[in-house]
């Protein structure tokens, strides 16, 4: 019998044990965490066992459970992505039309739809839905709950904050935050911050620290 896919994941916050559950609800093997901090261990289900460094010096498959679009950029800088596979929850579904990046994450409940297309490191959160002919820039992170319609374009490391709603064929540029619930009715400028209902520019800045403002 074939051993299950084993895999490693740096970052062991409550990000990193969404992620090792979607693994371990998908049939994997979850072979460690790697973090810098000292997060509690008694809630993870594989060992933690030594930094981010460590992890980068490691020949295993790693999967980065960074929320920071900057941090899990930062890292994913220093590995192949022949090491990171996508990690995708079992009742996520995912068309067998769309394309899906290395090292991304799609968890429970998601909706990617045909011709849609997910980025590198991508994070789509818990009941997000991503219509068809979407496309996700590298590195973003579409929040629980975000509704995307069709035709809708999220530029890399965006972040897309919790239960908000971007209009079919709307474009986000890259680096910018979409507050949470936020109503996207037009475009949304690279490096800006958008809020409300219809959203509107807001003078916060994204530090990438992947806040939901």
């Amino acid at each position: 019998m074939n051993e299950a896919p084993g895999l490693a994941i740096i970052g062991a916050g409550g990000h990193g044990r969404v992620a090792g559950d979607a693994w371990l609800s998908s049939g994997g093997r979850l072979i460690a965490y790697f973090d810098d901090g000292s997060p509690p261990t008694d809630c993870l289900r594989a060992p933690l066992v030594g930094t981010a460094t460590a992890a980068l010096a490691a020949a295993i498959p790693l999967h980065i459970a960074i929320g920071s679009n900057a941090i899990r950029r930062w890292i994913a800088i220093e590995l192949d992505d022949a090491r990171c596979p996508s990690v995708i929850h079992p009742s996520a579904v995912v068309s067998r039309h769309s394309a899906i990046g290395a090292g991304a994450l799609l968890c429970a409940a998601i909706v990617v739809q045909s011709d849609a297309c997910v980025g590198r490191h991508v994070i789509v959160n818990t009941g997000a839905i991503v219509e068809h002919d979407c496309l996700i820039g590298d590195f973003a992170h579409i929040a629980p709950g975000v509704r995307l319609g069709g035709s809708v374009r999220i530029g890399a490391g965006a972040l897309i904050g919790i239960g908000a709603v971007i209009l079919p064929g709307i474009s986000v540029g890259e680096n910018a935050v979409v507050g949470a619930g936020a109503v996207v009715l037009s475009d949304v400028a690279a490096e800006v911050v958008v809020v409300g209902n219809p959203a509107r520019y807001h003078t916060g800045v994204n530090t990438g620290c992947g806040a939901q403002i």
